[in-house]
């Protein structure tokens, strides 16, 4: 199935896909987000879930910190609202949770690791989408694990 992660953010939606058999997960796109436009953002990302024949959304919610906690807040809401506007819209999906604390911090690792400019990668908007892709590829490797687990 393909999953779409959003790795939410006040001022940014950083979007990844992966492929169908849920093996590789890319970074797609950051979506740049309008004050008090939450329609405008639902309807930019329900667009990615059509073009892309998405089975599924995994939200990336901070956790941790009391700061992190407020911001989970806001990022549940916001999902809550989005799943309610694709079902609006007679869309069938999967939604999952998924703790994207360190999502951010682990792209620009990998990013300074192939000798990559962080700077480069924040100016281009390259940042949230990537760790949106860091966050599904842990997604989908615990799914994997939780699958081996089972059978």
């Amino acid at each position: 199935m393909k999953f779409l992660a959003l790795d939410f953010g006040q001022k940014r939606i950083g979007l990844a896909l992966c492929d169908e058999d849920e093996r590789l997960a890319f970074p797609l796109k950051t979506h740049e987000r309008k004050p008090n436009d939450n329609r405008g953002d639902f309807a930019a990302i329900l667009a990615v879930v059509k073009q892309h024949e998405v089975g599924g959304v995994v939200c990336g919610v901070p956790g941790g910190s009391v700061q992190s906690d407020e911001v989970a807040s806001v990022a549940k809401r916001f999902f809550e609202k989005l799943k309610l506007e694709a079902e609006a819209q007679g869309l069938k999906l999967e939604w999952h949770d998924f703790d994207e604390r360190f999502s951010t911090s682990a792209f620009l690792n990998s990013v300074k690791e192939s000798g990559g400019s962080i700077k480069k990668a924040r100016e281009e908007g390259a940042l949230d989408a990537g760790a949106a892709a860091m966050m599904l590829e842990g997604f989908l490797e615990k799914r994997r694990t939780d699958r081996e687990r089972e059978a």
